[in-house]
């Protein structure tokens, strides 16, 4: 038999999606207990790199954080990153629980576009809130 240990708190690495951002590096702190996220980015270039939004015809100007269930194919935007000492950093509560969602994706966007996923997916990274531990004796 085995047993879960929810976890309280998970770090996650993301990973390039483009070849643009493929020196690039970020993390993600996910808190389960009070649903915020912490991402850190270095190595990005511009979000201009990665072209110009389709709906408005502007380059993209913003990296945006979203939190992703890929089996339903849903998004919620934990908003955009700021530009903080040379890395791209954001910290946010999740609009609705994190265990609700298994991926953190950034994006690049045009802030004056539309608040759904527009741009490209530029790092991305998985997590589970559950590991598996053996069963222990009871005694």
């Amino acid at each position: 038999m085995e047993r879960f240990r929810v976890l309280s708190q998970s770090i996650i690495g993301l990973m390039p999606t483009q070849p643009a951002a493929q020196n690039a590096t970020a993390t993600a702190a996910l808190d389960f207990n009070d649903d915020t996220v912490e991402i850190v980015a270095t190595g990005l270039p511009r979000p201009s790199t990665f072209g110009t939004d389709p709906t408005t015809g502007n380059p993209f100007n913003v990296y945006e954080a979203w939190l992703l269930d890929t089996a339903q194919n849903l998004f919620a935007s934990i908003g955009n990153m700021s530009l903080q000492q040379g890395a791209y950093r954001i910290h946010a509560t999740a609009p609705i629980s994190l265990r609700e969602f298994n991926a953190v994706a950034i994006t690049a966007e045009d802030k004056t576009g539309p608040q759904t996923v527009g741009g490209p997916f530029v790092m991305m990274g998985t997590f589970r809130e559950v590991v598996r531990h053996p069963a222990k004796p009871m005694g």
